[in-house]
C-alpha cells in the first residue's frame, strides 16, 4: 500500500539517495564512538582477566599475544571511520558534495587520530 504524499513528507530522511549516503557517512561517527567504548571494554577485560595485567598495565606487556588483541582493537575502533569514508567517496559520486566532503574529512581525522594513539601507544607504552 502506498503512502500518500502527505504521510511521506513527515518523514525526515532525504530523498536524494547521495544525501542519504552523505548522512550515513556522517552517522560513522557515532559508530566509531560507540565502537572504541567497546574496544575499551573488551580491552580491560583482556588485560585484567585474560593476560592477568596489573590496572595501568599496556596490552603490549603480554607479548605477542598482547600485539594481536591491541591490532584487532584498533581495527575494531577504526572500522566505523573507514565505512563511513567510503560512505562519503560513494555519496560524491552520486552528486552530494558538501555533505559527502565533511564525511569524508571528519572520518578520515577520526581513523588518523585512532590509529597514531594506538599504534604508539602499543609500541613505545
Amino acid at each position: 500500500m502506498a503512502l500518500p504524499v502527505t504521510q511521506r513528507q513527515r518523514f525526515s530522511l532525504p530523498e536524494e539517495p547521495g544525501r542519504r549516503v552523505a548522512t550515513q557517512s556522517l552517522l560513522m561517527v557515532a559508530a566509531t564512538v560507540a565502537a572504541a567504548v567497546v574496544a575499551g571494554i573488551v580491552g580491560t577485560f583482556l588485560q585484567l582477566v585474560v593476560f592477568d595485567l596489573e590496572e595501568q598495565a599496556l596490552l603490549s606487556e603480554a607479548g605477542v599475544w598482547g600485539y594481536v588483541a591491541g591490532f584487532f582493537l584498533l581495527a575494531l575502533m577504526v572500522l566505523p571511520a573507514v565505512i563511513g569514508i567510503v560512505l562519503g567517496a560513494r555519496a560524491r559520486r552520486l552528486g552530494e558534495r558538501r555533505l559527502a566532503t565533511t564525511g569524508i574529512v571528519v572520518n578520515a581525522v577520526i581513523a588518523t587520530y585512532l590509529v597514531f594513539t594506538v599504534a604508539a601507544t602499543l609500541l613505545f607504552g
